[in-house]
């Protein structure tokens, strides 16, 4: 009626798994946990991430970006990741941190925008992983981000590109 006693409870056997206690769990490499935390554009395999960096470097950047007058240096940086991209980051709702970046400081290059956006990705993926090692991103273009603002920009910059597909050919006006 009861079953084996002997045999130890389907949550008994979960908890020993994740506590690391079960023999069969020395083979896995990641806990649900983990898995979890990671985000969901790291995990994706049609995501594009050069396009995402370079979403997550224009939201970092926004506060420069709509203070900027001039028509020719702003259609530089849209030409370089098209001009839909551009648009869309530039309509979305502003995010609440990307108020983190002085607005004094000159606006990005193109490469820099990249750069920036890289290493916000790399700081979020580097932070949900068990060892949490990597390297020192403080002297990155935005390295004064939290990991939590730059979680909350890699998220909007990839809710942006899933909401309105860029095609792989930029556009050129």
């Amino acid at each position: 009626m009861l079953g084996d006693l002997s045999k130890p409870s389907r949550a008994a056997r979960f908890r020993d798994r994740l506590r690391g206690n079960a023999d069969h769990n020395r083979d896995i490499g990641m806990r649900f946990a983990d898995l979890v935390a990671l985000p969901l554009w790291s995990v994706d395999p049609q995501a594009d991430l050069g396009k995402l960096a370079y979403a997550a470097g224009l939201l970092c950047y926004r506060p420069q970006l709509d203070q900027e007058l001039d028509g020719l240096t702003l259609r530089s940086i849209a030409r370089t990741t098209g001009e839909k991209l551009f648009d869309q980051v530039m309509e979305a709702t502003r995010p609440a941190t990307s108020n983190i970046m002085a607005s004094e400081r000159p606006l990005p290059t193109p490469a820099e925008i990249a750069q920036c956006g890289s290493a916000l990705m790399d700081r979020v993926v580097r932070s949900s992983q068990p060892d949490k090692t990597g390297a020192d991103t403080r002297d990155a273009p935005c390295g004064g981000v939290t990991i939590t603002e730059a979680r909350a920009i890699c998220d909007m910059a990839y809710q942006l590109i899933q909401q309105a597909p860029i095609s792989a050919d930029r556009e050129q006006t």
